[in-house]
């Protein structure tokens, strides 16, 4: 107990140690340990929702904390001019000699002038930039003469010039080893890259959207010895990367048999959309490693343009989209789902459940999911791609895999097409299927189906199967009954069982589902199957 002492006119007066406990605790911690905790509030945010200086709230706590925070330089580096000059010019200072991060982003000619001028001074401290511009600006003088400047802090940088004019010239930033030694994650869009491979030595992240020509002509072998030389990276972007034609062979091609293929052993996401024909020049230089997180493909082709290859069909498009040396990608997946639609193709492996979503990558579009793999084949032609559901086999193994869903949008799955898909899938343990062409019942139960002959019994899919989920508008009579009856004593029962029938719509003819002749089946079902499910 603490000590207390007595005056002479009977008043209680505490001692040193009364005074000390009565402050808070958190009032009694260092200066280095609440700048410590102040710096991790940011991470109770979302990164793709956070508000800007969170951490000022904590400046109005108390007079200490507002003290701590204006005099610790780390709070004040991130720098969005887009907000306040006033303010943008207090964070400058109070940064003091620490490394800054700049936000340009959507700002008027005469302010982006301004801003720049305000970071002539701060240049040798640029770590990060970036940039931002939808409209024609009238004056890019001063950035550009920044960027031209040295830079030996600058380690990040973002430019993207989105012009409406089509005729806009080429522009030149700089860009150089030499000017921006420690330059690593570099993201531009309507800017000049540097032709020099050694200029990419360095870089982790590299991503090149439209109009990003290369000093003297974006070419394909330009490109091809950009990615030679760019050993580290882990994140590579060429989504709309335009390439251009010279008419030069030497420069519009490579000789694919011949050249090595580009090694880039420390790529975790690699993200493309773009025609067929690019793609199948760029992916045949490229060797994807196995430890790569994502790889994400958007192809465009159309029938007409001669895009779908030589025979008209998916196959052919799929076997040079994803050629030998880059299938080992789908060779071990686990999970795996299907889309198929008269005017798309959908592979998708999200990955081990275990995997979570990577927050390095530099995309945050939620129509296009962060998968493992990811490769969407869509038609642009005015006619239907011929697909067919087994056409995955000629790119990808799939021994090990434990889930499949397949999802079918007014495609019809052969019996043989389904079998042919299934005998590969000696692990498969759960089917989903999704079937819903009018008028036209689904198969998935004629091909799980064991049938007896005189010389023996066909084999039996899918062994491992324990759960069965089907969505379709039709069932054929008495196909279920068999399936699930045909496996008993040649395959672990089925765990569960669901069914889903469907309308095909309000305004068709209305026709009676098979509903009882359904019901009567599930009666004959109710001792094969640990659990039932219809809707």
């Amino acid at each position: 107990m603490a000590a207390c002492y007595h005056n002479n006119d009977s008043r209680v007066i505490p001692s040193t140690s009364t005074v000390v406990l009565a402050v808070p605790t958190i009032h009694r911690l260092p200066v280095e340990l609440l700048v410590e905790v102040f710096s991790w509030t940011q991470l109770t945010h979302s990164a793709l929702v956070r508000p800007r200086h969170h951490w000022t709230q904590l400046m109005l706590v108390c007079q200490r904390w507002r003290i701590i925070v204006v005099d610790t330089p780390r709070f004040w580096t991130t720098i969005d001019f887009a907000d306040n000059f006033e303010w943008a010019r207090e964070s400058l200072s109070r940064s003091r000699n620490a490394a800054i991060d700049i936000n340009l982003v959507g700002l008027e000619p005469k302010h982006l002038e301004t801003a720049v001028g305000l970071l002539d001074s701060h240049a040798l401290r640029l770590r990060s930039l970036v940039f931002y511009s939808n409209d024609t600006p009238d004056d890019l003088g001063l950035l550009i003469k920044l960027l031209f400047s040295h830079l030996p802090a600058l380690e990040e940088l973002t430019i993207s010039l989105t012009l409406r004019s089509f005729a806009w010239p080429e522009i030149d930033f700089g860009l150089a080893c030499d000017k921006h030694p420690r330059l690593h994650r570099l993201i531009l869009e309507g800017v000049t890259i540097p032709r020099e491979p050694q200029f990419y030595s360095r870089m982790k992240t590299l991503v090149l959207h439209k109009r990003c020509p290369v000093r003297g002509g974006a070419f394909m072998k330009r490109l091809v010895d950009i990615l030679d030389n760019a050993s580290e990276l882990e994140e590579l972007d060429l989504s709309h990367y335009e390439i251009e034609v010279s008419g030069d062979p030497q420069e519009d091609m490579v000789d694919l048999p011949s050249a090595p293929l580009i090694v880039l052993p420390k790529l975790r996401s690699f993200y493309m959309e773009h025609s067929v024909h690019t793609m199948y020049q760029i992916l045949a230089a490229l060797n994807i490693p196995p430890t790569c997180e994502h790889f994400h493909l958007r192809a465009i082709t159309s029938v007409w343009g001669g895009g779908v290859g030589d025979d008209g069909t998916l196959r052919s498009v799929l076997v040079r989209l994803i050629p030998s040396h880059l299938r080992h990608l789908l060779h071990n997946a686990e999970r795996l789902s299907i889309t198929m639609s008269s005017r798309r193709y959908v592979i998708r492996d999200p990955g081990p459940l275990r995997s979570p979503p990577s927050q390095t990558a530099s995309r945050a579009d939620p129509d296009f999911p962060i998968d493992r793999v990811h490769i969407l084949i869509a038609n642009s032609g005015t006619t239907s791609l011929y697909l067919s559901l087994e056409d995955i086999l000629h790119v990808a193994s799939l021994t090990r895999l434990t889930s499949l869903t397949v999802n079918s949008e007014r495609q019809d799955i052969a019996s043989a097409a389904w079998e042919a898909l299934l005998r590969s899938c000696p692990q498969l343990g759960t089917l989903i299927v999704s079937e819903l062409l009018r008028g036209r019942p689904t198969h998935i139960f004629e091909a799980l189906t064991v049938y007896e002959s005189d010389e023996r019994p066909s084999p039996v899919l899918c062994p491992a199967l324990r759960s069965l989920s089907v969505e379709s508008h039709l069932v054929a009579e008495g196909s279920i009954l068999a399936c699930v009856s045909s496996r008993t004593g040649r395959a672990p029962r089925l765990r569960s069982l669901s069914l889903r029938l469907v309308k095909p719509s309000f305004r068709t003819i209305q026709r009676e589902l098979p509903a009882k002749l359904v019901k009567d089946e599930l009666l004959g079902l109710c001792s094969l199957v640990d659990e039932l499910v219809m809707r």
